[in-house]
């Protein structure tokens, strides 16, 4: 029997009708970069078997295809993917280097590589400890089992490869390498067992120390009690303890969300610098109430949209934007009804920089792509139409 390499390895898949695939290796090189038409889903399974072992399938899609989640399923992998959908303009500048072929190799590179990039600071934390601690041997599984399961920490994963005398993590260890039943499910009985015994040691040390403590109070001479004054002393103190742990919690949770502001003003500031017009766009997942709704924005006359997916859309929707919404740019071509309706410009022919809910555009990557001359279209195609109906 042919042996299947260990060599974890980070998939980004496109699916459709012509399938792209991305392999990459945890030192970020490619191990594999392939599109085909048609391709039965087993074959790409093997195709990726060859290369390594899947820990993580990525997307550039806000919601999860399900051909992603079947591979996740298949190959008891980690499903990683965008908050939103990824730029077409952050795609190309992901792969330039490494000249993707076509639009799905591209994608599925892109995904792979945004996944990779989040991944880095976990990666080389594994790398540390397997130095540190001689682990050497049980590299790669060790990378496979904390990248696959999100909520494991390295040293019990690490308990769990490097103990085999124990009948325990002999079964736990076949479960997660030869996933013939769910690793999540055994990751997760094995942690909540490694908890109690540890909750039952600390116990143990807890009554021996109690049981210590009754025989001295039993040999040793009574104590005075103690006074209210004191007793109501000790209780402010232990109100004051708790008051700075909540103010040092969050505290914490300020400085986060300071760094959190603090790299989206560096995004805006540099997009605002690159542009020779920065013009706002008003990011939205569809042209339907729930997605207008969800987005959070106040629409007013005038307005730029850039839409998610705009092959979703209710005609109400449609009717409450019209003569508001300017224009509309979308990766995906609109439906009738929306190209009937807005002027419309391809997101490929602009460079786009997404910061938050609102995405920048410059005014004369625009103008090129040929926005003045669409509304002018648009308002002459509205004129016509309305002339036939009379």
């Amino acid at each position: 029997m042919r042996r299947v390499p260990d060599t974890p390895l980070i998939i980004g898949l496109d699916p459709g009708t012509t399938v792209g695939i991305a392999a990459l290796r945890l030192d970020g090189s490619v191990a594999l970069l392939e599109s085909s038409k048609n391709v039965p889903f087993s074959d790409v399974v093997a195709l990726v078997a060859r290369k390594g072992r899947p820990v993580v399938v990525a997307t550039d899609k806000r919601a999860t295809p399900a051909y992603i989640k079947r591979f996740a399923t298949k190959c008891g992998a980690r499903v990683i993917r965008p908050a939103g959908d990824m730029l077409v303009t952050d795609k190309q500048g992901l792969t330039r280097e490494l000249r993707p072929a076509d639009d799905h190799q591209r994608d599925a590179l892109a995904a792979a590589l945004a996944a990779w990039k989040g991944l880095r600071p976990l990666i080389a934390k594994i790398d540390r400890f397997v130095a540190k601690e001689g682990m050497e041997a049980i590299r790669n599984r060790l990378h496979a089992v904390v990248l696959a399961k999100e909520n494991i920490s390295i040293r019990l994963a690490a308990d769990i490869l490097a103990a085999p005398d124990e009948e325990t993590t002999v079964v736990m260890t076949k479960a997660v390498e030869e996933k013939r039943l769910s690793r999540a499910d055994f990751l997760l009985l094995y942690a909540r067992l490694q908890e109690e015994r540890r909750a039952n040691a600390l116990l143990r040390g807890q009554n021996r120390r109690l049981q210590g403590r009754l025989s001295s109070a039993a040999r040793a001479p009574a104590r005075p009690t103690v006074p209210k004054g004191e007793r109501r002393d000790r209780a402010r103190e232990l109100s004051l303890e708790r008051q700075v742990s909540i103010l040092t919690r969050t505290l914490r949770e300020a400085e986060k969300e300071k760094v959190t502001l603090a790299s989206e003003q560096a995004r805006l500031t540099k997009a605002l610098l690159s542009f020779e017009r920065p013009t706002v766009l008003k990011r939205i997942g569809s042209l339907t109430e729930t997605g207008i709704r969800e987005s959070g924005h106040q629409l007013r006359k005038g307005d730029l949209l850039y839409v998610e997916d705009p092959t979703a859309a209710s005609a109400l929707a449609i009717a409450s934007l019209k003569g508001t919404v300017s224009l509309v740019v979308s990766e995906r071509r609109p439906g009738r009804a929306v190209r009937d309706a807005f002027p419309h410009v391809d997101a490929a022919k602009l460079r786009l920089s997404s910061v938050g809910k609102i995405v920048l555009a410059d005014a004369a990557d625009l103008e090129r792509a040929g926005y003045q001359g669409s509304i002018v279209d648009h308002i002459i195609s509205e004129y016509r139409t309305r002339r036939q109906r009379r």
